[in-house]
This record gives structure tokens, C-alpha cells and sequence, in this order.
């Protein structure tokens, strides 16, 4: 016995398993055979709507990667100008030529392979170079960078990001300066 196909059958393709061959009675199997043509016609398209929820999503994850990655190599290498300028603010002999020369070594570690800064400002503190030989102090560098994250264009995230890093350096007490 053969049951009549519906335009749903043809439109979606040929039925197949137990409702094809079944030998219940027409109406109940002509029932679940429009019911699992019905089923297979909803889910076509299903791949385009998986793409227009997933892509936005694996994006967005793209573009916040690409920020964290840029604001944590920028903090690296503020970090290592800093240190860098403080250990050559230590050796100076005072703190005119430490603070001289801090910025300088901070500067140029930043210039070669830092972040792309919109602005570095380097802060030292090297009054302790001032003090007589035998005393203990330390010598601070701090520099803040103005990071622009404007090519990354998505909504919420900021245009620039300011990051800050510091390092201190002691001084040899025992130097003649």
C-alpha cells in the first residue's frame, strides 16, 4: 500500500524510516508524514541563522583579544622604561643628571619597540642623589602613556586608555658623588 505524497513530501524531499512503511492506518500515518516533512522544511536555513548569532559573538571576542593584548604589551614595556630610567638615574652623580638621564633612557626604550603612545610623561624622583656619600635612598621613575585603541571600532570600548607604571632603584650608598 502506497500513500499519497503531499506538496510538502515534494518539497522537501523524499520520506523515509518507519512512516514511510508503515502499516498503520492512512490517517494516522499521513499525519506523522507531514509532521516530519514539516519538521525537515523548518530547518533549512538554520545554518544562516547559526552564522548571524555566532560570527557577531566570535568578533567581538576577536576585537577584545586584540585590546587586551595590546594594553598588557604596552604595560610591559612601560614597566621596562621605567626600570631602565631608574637604573641609569642611580648611577648619576646628581639629581639634575639622574632626572636628565632617566628620561632620556625611558624615552628611547619607549621609541625603540614600545607602544604606540600618544603622549609619555615621565616623572623622576631623585632627590636622593643630593645626599651625602653612606646614606641609603632610592631613585623613582614613573611614566604614564595616553594608548589609542581607536582602530579597534566597537561600541563600549574606549578610544584611548591611559596605563601607568613605576619602578624604583636604590642607590649605591657608597659611591663618591
Amino acid at each position: 500500500m502506497s500513500w499519497p505524497v503531499d506538496d510538502a513530501t515534494r518539497q522537501c524531499g523524499t520520506l523515509s524510516g518507519r512512516w514511510a512503511t508503515s502499516r498503520r492506518s492512512q490517517v494516522s500515518a499521513g499525519h506523522h508524514r507531514r509532521l516530519k516533512a514539516t519538521n525537515r522544511c523548518r530547518q533549512t536555513g538554520s545554518v544562516a541563522i547559526e552564522t548571524v548569532l555566532i560570527v557577531p559573538a566570535l568578533l567581538l571576542f576577536v576585537i577584545l583579544t586584540i585590546a587586551l593584548a595590546r594594553w598588557a604589551t604596552a604595560y610591559a614595556d612601560l614597566q621596562s622604561g621605567a626600570l631602565a630610567g631608574a637604573r641609569a638615574a642611580a648611577l648619576a652623580a646628581d639629581s639634575t643628571e639622574g632626572a636628565q638621564l632617566a628620561e632620556r633612557i625611558s624615552r628611547q626604550q619607549m621609541v625603540s619597540g614600545g607602544p604606540n603612545c600618544q603622549t609619555l610623561t615621565v616623572t623622576t624622583s631623585t632627590a636622593a642623589l643630593d645626599q651625602d656619600p653612606g646614606q641609603l635612598g632610592e631613585v623613582s621613575v614613573s611614566l604614564v602613556c595616553l594608548l589609542p585603541l581607536g582602530d579597534l571600532t566597537l561600541p563600549g570600548l574606549p578610544g584611548q586608555v591611559t596605563i601607568e607604571a613605576a619602578a624604583d632603584c636604590p642607590i649605591d650608598p657608597f659611591v663618591p658623588r
